[in-house]
């Protein structure tokens, strides 16, 4: 009797342990909270940071808010590359007595311009706003490196919720927000980005006098350069350049947003070697047909009329490249271009007296002086 009631109890029992889902829900919410707290760390520390070497975006925005503490903007200017190395922000400060501000983003098109704005407009009220046009006629997507810079750059988090889903896929939006699942090949494509990074870690940006400006190109249009006009004609074929729909439909936004904040808005282009574009007549008249929408605007046109007496080849990058920009002196003086014809058109406040507005232009204040033509 004993050697049975043994036998039973070494019977292994055949009872399976019922599956729980709240143990296995647990299990899940562990694993994306340990996760998510390695990426934020991550992110914190900025180990897959992309080369920041260059980001001039994220000054432009950091230098925005630093100066908007204390000062607000009078004409703002939002465009891409051609309008930060097309315009000098001091000089044309210094000209119209004004507070000038440059948010240029390189490479990205109209629709980053009105993404801008969007921010901008809910911190401030510019008695101007100025568009380069060039940016009308540039990409139509919002998902290249430029614009995820300029996300990253802007700081009004509940700003950049709301109009996420208009310009960005949902594929991406995660990736918007965390460089870490942005740059996470970088553990094998770009280690030494990831070392680089560890090395030099990130530290709260400089609070600087910076008006948006990128000074990069020290001279002119060489004769070889100049050559390659007479023996290859123009590089841009002004019957090529296309408005499209989603141009138009952010000329028209970023319209109706300045008139809802009371704001005149002036279109602008910065010219190019006038050897550069054949047949702009064609550019010109397709874009001025859309403008004309909008007779509350107004466009300056540098590019035609042509001034041929101060845009002289000194005045250019030296390339032959279809994406032409200004020398660091067209830089100047398209600042005396715009300039006239701001004090001519509009009624802009004079900081000429005031200490604030003297102290941050003293080094300019020179530039007041006429300038001599060649």
């Amino acid at each position: 009797m004993k050697k049975q009631d043994k036998q039973k109890k070494e019977v292994p029992s055949t009872t399976q342990k019922s599956f729980s889902w709240v143990k296995f829900a647990l299990k899940l919410l562990l694993l994306f909270t340990s996760v998510l707290l390695i990426v934020l760390y991550l992110d914190k520390k900025g180990y897959f940071m992309s080369d920041q070497s260059n980001n001039h975006t994220k000054r432009k925005w950091d230098a925005f808010y630093s100066f908007t503490k204390t000062r607000n903007i009078d004409v703002l200017i939002v465009g891409n590359s051609h309008v930060f190395t097309g315009i000098d922000p001091f000089v044309l400060s210094v000209l119209t007595n004004t507070n000038t501000f440059m948010l240029g983003n390189s490479g990205a098109g109209i629709a980053d311009a009105y993404f801008s704005l969007g921010e901008v407009l809910q911190k401030i009220k510019p008695k101007l706003v100025v568009v380069e046009t060039y940016a009308i006629g540039g990409s139509d997507k919002m998902e290249g490196m430029a614009e995820i810079q300029s996300f990253e750059a802007h700081r009004d988090v509940a700003y950049k919720l709301r109009v996420m889903p208009e310009f960005f896929k949902s594929d991406n939006w995660v990736k918007l927000w965390s460089p870490t699942i942005r740059n996470h090949s970088f553990l094998f494509k770009n280690p030494e980005q990831i070392a680089f990074n560890k090395k030099h870690p990130i530290k709260p940006a400089p609070e600087e006098f910076y008006l948006g400006r990128f000074a990069r190109f020290g001279t002119g249009l060489d004769e070889s350069t100049l050559m390659k006009y007479e023996t290859l004609g123009a590089p841009v074929d002004g019957r090529k350049y296309v408005l499209s729909e989603h141009s138009k439909k952010y000329v028209k936004k970023i319209v109706e947003l300045c008139q809802s904040k009371d704001v005149p808005v002036l279109f602008l282009t910065v010219p190019m070697y006038y050897k550069h574009i054949a047949h702009y007549e064609v550019w010109k008249a397709g874009l001025n047909e859309e403008l004309q929408k909008y007779p509350a605007t107004k466009w300056l046109d540098l590019q035609s009329p042509y001034d041929a007496k101060i845009y002289t080849p000194e005045a250019f990058e030296n390339t032959y490249d279809a994406n032409q920009h200004l020398s660091n002196y067209g830089m100047m003086i398209t600042a005396y271009k715009i300039a006239e014809y701001l004090n001519r058109q509009y009624s802009l406040p004079d900081r000429s007296q005031q200490q604030v507005w003297l102290t941050d232009f003293r080094e300019y204040l020179g530039y007041k002086n006429p300038v001599v033509w060649q």
